[in-house]
């Protein structure tokens, strides 16, 4: 018999694929004066594909978080002060001048505490909000840029679901790295908008533009470095517009105000930061520090979710339940066939090898840029599912490009009849192990926040009222659940009962191998700066979680008996700033950093 021959695609039926498409593809990284597609059919449905599956993958786990750590600092300065001007204090420590440098930081959480008080529910569901709203615009900013849909809808519905910023998903205190990243692409969305239209339309969206870009630095500084690259990229862009260049729209002075505006801003912002210089700078080796970033930069993107990818997936199948998996396999099909779809569309030079290389290449810059912030300061720690990793919000939008561009490069290299589903399915499956690895993650969270409610629920009994200036030290209760805190420092339990009763004189901690039994009081250190003492007192109570009873320390003698007759709870091998370690890779970082790149 005859071989079997495929049916070339009617006149009609490339019409229906182009009104699919909504315009002429062009290729990755193609000639940038290549179309800009209109506001149309095809783009909406892009955007709520994003949007919806960014914001379904937070429904299984977003009703059982609440809040940890400094969340809770924060929370007890909003709830006896009204306001976030005593987070966290100490005699040693003063936790406010981290939030001085960040405005929109203190807004926001204060928006957020005002609108839901000390109902985390809320709060969470407006993160998820933010999160999906930053997936959209980073796929509209790609389209302004002159990408096809394919990549386009690719990284964007990639980068809603990597797991390597977790944190920012879980931790009210992380929110405002998620805002950020969402200002500031909102920022260069409206700036590639602004070059492309006419008259008052342009300058109202190079308004939007400096407001977004002013919300963005003076929250967290995390996308500075970003909104710094993006101005030369804007200016190139504005040099290709179809409708002509933005000089020959504007003139040359108003083209110098149009990217002058944005210096001016970004030079404002540093320079406001720089009037609170918390943390600015590195202690020791400078040439350890940049090797000590890059390494760790590298092993946080590329580790547990690249090279060590199967063991994290594995992982997290072993830890969600049957109906978060079901959930999961039904939105990464979702996304299989919308990419299978579009990839039919295939104009065959959108599938060069070169291009997507480009696109891979774009990606390593923006991880570089996603850090570059700390090239100023030495204020970082590396782990890829602990709080440290709520730093890398920007650098995954480049690992996004990367995992996109080797996937494309890959399929470039099949047959045509193979391409677009060659590209899908490994796409699907990498945003389907990006799903469930952050279930898993959030399963920790959710454990360790019972646990926190746990605990409370058992002082409150044992303890209802307080006396002013009690200080409670909370022993036999691990700290961590993976890398969910129930409770490990002198600030976070403080802020708990100070929420709980309603006391600003409360005063805890929790003890550690780090605690002191020293001749005038207790003294504990958490990671290397903060230290706290508690004077002898018969205020001064150790709560043991273990039975819930209650034992002053009035003086040395009754400390040193306690301590002597204490017995060490059976707790998974935990730090600050990493929680309890998960993943190989992160076990084996630490390891090394630890040996060769700390001074």
């Amino acid at each position: 018999m005859g071989r079997r021959m495929r049916t070339p695609l009617t006149a009609h039926s490339r019409s229906v694929l182009r009104r699919w498409d909504g315009h002429e593809a062009s290729p990755v990284g193609a000639d940038a004066s290549a179309h800009i597609p209109p506001a149309g059919a095809a783009q909406v449905r892009d955007v709520l594909l994003v949007a919806i599956v960014i914001a379904a993958s937070t429904v299984q786990y977003v009703a059982r978080l609440g809040f940890a750590s400094d969340d809770w600092a924060f929370l007890g300065s909003l709830t006896t002060h009204g306001d976030l001007s005593a987070p966290g204090r100490s005699v040693e420590h003063d936790f406010a001048i981290y939030l001085r440098p960040r405005p929109v930081q203190v807004a926001y959480q204060t928006l957020l505490y005002d609108a839901f008080g000390p109902n985390p529910l809320g709060y969470h569901l407006v993160n998820a909000v933010v999160l999906a709203v930053m997936g959209a615009l980073g796929y509209l900013v790609l389209r302004e840029l002159a990408m096809p849909r394919l990549p386009a809808v690719a990284v964007a519905v990639t980068y809603g679901l990597l797991p390597h910023y977790s944190t920012d998903r879980f931790w009210w205190a992380a929110f405002g790295y998620s805002a950020a990243m969402t200002f500031a692409l909102a920022s260069i969305y409206a700036d590639l908008r602004a070059v492309r239209s006419q008259g008052s339309a342009l300058w109202r969206w190079k308004a939007a533009a400096l407001a977004s870009l002013a919300c963005a630095g003076l929250g967290y500084e995390i996308a500075l470095p970003l909104l710094a690259a993006a101005v030369p990229l804007v200016w190139y862009r504005s040099r290709r517009s179809e409708d002509g260049s933005l000089s020959s729209r504007i003139g040359r002075v108003g083209t110098t105000v149009f990217f002058g505006s944005n210096i001016l801003v970004l030079s404002a912002i540093v320079a406001f930061k720089l009037a609170f210089p918390v943390g600015v700078g590195v202690d020791g080796n400078y040439v350890q520090h940049l090797a000590r970033l890059a390494l760790g930069s590298a092993t946080t993107s590329f580790g547990s979710y690249g090279i060590g990818l199967l063991e994290s997936t594995r992982w997290a199948v072993a830890t969600v339940d049957g109906g978060t998996l079901a959930v999961g396999l039904t939105l990464s099909a979702i996304i299989a066939v919308y990419l299978g779809v579009l990839g039919r569309l295939d104009a065959s030079r959108r599938w060069s090898v070169r291009n997507w290389l480009r696109l891979l290449a774009g990606g390593v810059l923006v991880v570089a840029l996603g850090y570059g912030i700390f090239l100023t300061n030495g204020r970082i720690l590396f782990s890829s599912s602990s709080i440290s990793n709520r730093v890398s919000i920007v650098a995954a939008a480049g690992v996004a490009m990367i995992w996109i561009g080797l996937v494309g490069a890959m399929a470039a290299t099949v047959p045509p009849r193979w391409r677009a589903w060659v590209f899908a399915v490994p796409v699907a499956v990498v945003c389907l192990s990006g799903f469930l690895i952050v279930h898993g993650l959030a399963a920790t969270w959710a454990e360790a926040w019972q646990r926190q409610q746990e605990i409370l629920a058992d002082i409150r009994t044992r303890l209802p009222a307080l006396e002013d200036g009690t200080t409670i030290i909370l022993d036999g209760s691990c700290p961590y659940v993976g890398p969910g805190i129930v409770f490990e420092s002198n600030w976070d339990l403080a802020g708990a009962l100070e929420t709980q009763y309603g006391d600003p004189t409360v005063r805890a901690d929790v003890v550690s191998a780090n605690l002191s039994v020293d001749e005038d009081g207790l003294s504990t250190r958490l990671y290397v700066d903060h230290i706290a003492r508690y004077e002898y007192d018969r205020r001064l109570l150790v709560f043991d979680a273990r039975d819930s009873a209650v034992r002053p320390l009035p003086n040395a003698d009754t400390a040193r008996a306690w301590w002597a007759t204490r017995q060490e709870p059976d707790c998974p091998r935990g730090g600050a700033g990493y929680g309890t370690v998960l993943f190989s890779w992160d076990g084996w970082y630490r390891q090394f950093e630890a040996a060769y790149l700390w001074g």
